[in-house]
Parts: structure tokens; C-alpha cells; sequence
């Protein structure tokens, strides 16, 4: 007798499974994306999660779906892996979550491949995740899993995000994060840098100051394992420096009262600007623009110091292009010390 092609003997078991945990996140509420088998690397599905069975969270997971008796260990349950897997877990984007299809009882059982991926001491490739029994998924338990799953994604993502959030306080914590992510990766810096026009109130812009400026060679900084920075890193996020006159202007707003003194905040902005290398086109630009007297005056400083023996040409060429400078209370003393001296310094 001639039969046909036969199938694999676990497929049947399979595609149980898959309908076992499409049927317990549908019958949530959640939305139930399958992967195409021909593109199958380990994520047998997406999971859009809800929370009270109808408000979509934002949360989404990547599933892996094992079904058999193969997948028990005991009285748990099992998801084999090679090392290629554990490097996918650990580096997914997304959470990936195992689940075990006790086709006997019924059950279908979890554990967060990545989570679990991720606190492996480096080197160590087991043969395979452990899934407690205890981990039990089922109509009654999915909001809690979803609870569990959101706490976790909460605690893992770096809140780089926040950077373009409208509360300071989140903001803090995108700024912090940036310095502590940036220090094995230049990203977050990179990240750090294009989000300055975010950073409004003071308790954000001002530790993105001198975190930014930790990539110059600033001079007054007392180097720390906390703060030091690798060279390529410093490099690839110090080339990201040009920055346009709204930036500029928020720098040089930024110091307040005695803060343009050596390893304060206005050192960090001088050592940011510097880093341009149009600064002194930008500073000239950002004298004739700006309708803040403190920013003018800031701006012409610098430019000024900046020109050395040239101090005194370009301040009288500040002063005609934007005559209000002459108003600024130090102007005059200015002027005399570079007549005197020929040029003045920033500290």
C-alpha cells in the first residue's frame, strides 16, 4: 500500500499546545499574534496583553510554546535549549516567555526565557530553562501574570524614554540611566545628547550637562570609576557636538549665580561648547539672536575669552551688532581690563 508524506509524530501535540495558550490570552482579551513557522526562531507567537480583559497594556511578549511529555522534569516542566538559544533569549528586545502544554493534565505552565537567560554567570550554556509547576497559566491566573510580566518589564527597560517626558522626574531618572547604560554602550549618551531640547527644567538639563561633558577633555573633573568613560566611547559621543543656537542658548542659561566657577556647571557648558567646532560662530549667532540680557552676555563673554589678544576687537563688534550689550553692568569693566591686559580668561 503506497502512502502519502508522513508528518512529524510531535506535530499534532504541537499545535495543541499553541491552541491551549492562543485560547487562555484570547479568552483575556489579549491579542494573539502567530508566528509563521517559515520564520520561526523560537517565538512561536506575540501577545498584545490587556488588563481587565479589555484596556490594552502596551505590553507585548514574545511565547515559545513546547507540548509533550518530553517537556516534564518531575513534578515541573522543562524548554530545552543550545547555546544559540540562550543568545537569542538574552538579547530579545521583547520578553520571551516559555510555555509548557501538559497535554495529560491539561495545564499549561511559564517562565521568562529571558529573564532566566539573562542572570546566567557568562559562560554558562545548561541544557535547558527549569518551568515550575507552581507557574501555572489558566483563565483565572492571566492577570496576574500580566501584572508579573508588566512588573518585570517595568524593572528591566532602561527609562531612556522618559528623556522626552513632560515630568522632571522621570526625566532624572532617562538622565541618570544614560550615564550608567552609556558608560558599555555609546547609545544612550547619543540618546542623552539628541534629547537636550526636552530637557526644560533644571533638575534634568543640569545633570545632562555633566554627564555630556564627562566625553570632553574637561580639566576640573576628578576622575572616578563612576564617571570615566571609555576613549572610543568618549570619542563617538564628543563627535555628536554641534549644536544648534536654541541648544546653545539653553546651555548658557543653565548656570545660575555662581555657577561659572572652575568644576561647576558653567565649565561643563563652556567644555560642551568648545567641543563644537563652529563654537565661536555659534556663540556670535546666539549674542545677535537671543532676547535674554544674562544670555547675551554669556555668549559675548565667551566669545570674547575665546579671542585672546583679539578680545577687544570682537567685543566692540558684539557691541555694534547688538548695542544692548553695552547696558550689561560689566560691560565697562570688561572693556577696561581688555585695553589694560589685551585679553581676559574665563576663570
Amino acid at each position: 500500500m503506497v502512502t502519502g508524506k508522513q508528518g512529524r509524530a510531535n506535530r499534532v501535540t504541537e499545535k495543541a499546545g499553541v491552541r491551549a495558550v492562543q485560547a487562555i490570552f484570547e479568552d483575556g482579551g489579549c491579542l494573539f499574534q502567530p508566528v509563521d513557522l517559515a520564520e520561526d526562531i523560537g517565538k512561536d507567537a506575540y501577545v498584545d496583553l490587556t488588563e481587565d480583559r479589555e484596556h490594552f497594556t502596551g505590553s507585548l511578549i514574545a511565547v515559545q510554546v513546547k507540548s509533550g511529555a518530553s517537556y516534564k522534569d518531575g513534578d515541573n516542566y522543562k524548554v530545552p535549549c543550545k547555546t544559540a538559544d540562550i543568545v537569542v533569549w538574552r538579547g530579545s528586545t521583547v520578553p520571551i516567555y516559555g510555555m509548557v502544554y501538559d497535554p495529560e493534565r491539561g495545564t499549561v505552565h511559564w517562565e521568562n526565557l529571558t529573564a532566566w537567560a539573562s542572570a546566567l554567570d557568562e559562560g554558562d550554556f545548561p541544557s535547558f530553562c527549569p518551568v515550575p509547576a507552581s507557574n501555572f497559566l489558566s483563565n483565572e491566573t492571566l492577570p496576574l501574570f500580566v501584572k508579573q510580566v508588566r512588573f518585570h518589564i517595568e524593572r528591566s527597560q532602561p527609562r531612556v524614554l522618559d528623556l522626552a517626558s513632560g515630568d522632571p522626574i522621570k526625566q532624572m531618572g532617562a538622565v541618570s540611566d544614560c550615564l550608567a547604560f552609556g558608560r558599555s554602550d555609546a547609545r544612550p549618551l547619543l540618546l542623552l545628547r539628541a534629547s537636550v531640547r526636552w530637557l526644560q527644567d533644571p533638575d534634568a538639563l543640569w545633570p545632562a550637562i555633566q554627564i555630556l561633558s564627562l566625553a570632553t577633555p574637561h580639566p576640573d573633573i576628578y576622575w572616578v570609576a563612576d564617571n570615566w568613560l571609555p576613549d572610543e566611547i568618549r570619542h563617538e559621543v564628543k563627535a555628536s557636538f554641534t549644536w544648534s543656537i536654541e541648544e546653545a542658548k539653553a546651555f548658557l542659561a543653565a548656570p545660575a549665580g555662581e555657577m561659572w566657577a572652575r568644576g561647576d556647571l558653567g565649565q561643563g557648558v563652556y567644555m560642551l561648547l568648545d567641543a563644537d567646532p563652529n563654537c565661536d560662530q555659534l556663540l556670535e549667532r546666539v549674542a545677535a539672536t537671543t532676547t535674554d540680557d544674562d544670555v547675551l552676555w554669556q555668549a559675548a563673554f565667551l566669545r570674547v575669552v575665546r579671542a585672546e589678544e583679539d578680545g577687544l576687537a570682537v567685543l566692540e563688534q558684539l557691541a555694534s551688532q547688538t548695542p544692548r550689550l553695552r547696558e550689561a553692568h560689566l560691560f565697562a569693566e570688561l572693556e577696561l581690563t581688555l585695553r589694560e591686559h589685551g585679553s581676559v580668561s574665563l576663570f
